[in-house]
């Protein structure tokens, strides 16, 4: 199960985790293999004015001991690329879009 890593109530229960688990339940129950998720994309938009909450991507920038909701997402499946933009501003400070794989952010700012 994703689950947000903080206990305080404002940091629990965000769209994005109750959207990767929801993404999780669907790969787990088809059984897809890290083999057919290769190549494969996940798009995820974001409508909030600041983008994704650094809670939510915490541990994709390594500044963080705790990893966010994305970063558990995308270590559970490593070889799926997730590409995250938010309506009209940018998805993490500096960043339009991001792309995750295997936990780590692979596009360049």
């Amino acid at each position: 199960m994703i689950k947000s890593p903080y206990n305080n109530p404002l940091f629990t229960r965000h769209a994005e985790e109750d959207l990767f688990n929801s993404v999780s339940n669907k790969i787990d129950g088809q059984g897809l293999t890290s083999i057919q998720l290769d190549g494969r994309v996940v798009d995820v938009k974001i409508y909030n004015a600041s983008g994704i909450c650094n809670k939510c991507s915490a541990g994709l920038t390594g500044n963080s001991e705790l990893n966010g909701v994305v970063k558990q997402f995308s270590e559970r499946y490593p070889t799926l690329l997730l590409r995250v933009t938010a309506e009209g501003v940018a998805a993490m400070p500096n960043r339009l879009t991001i792309l995750v794989k295997g936990g780590r952010i692979v596009n360049g700012q």
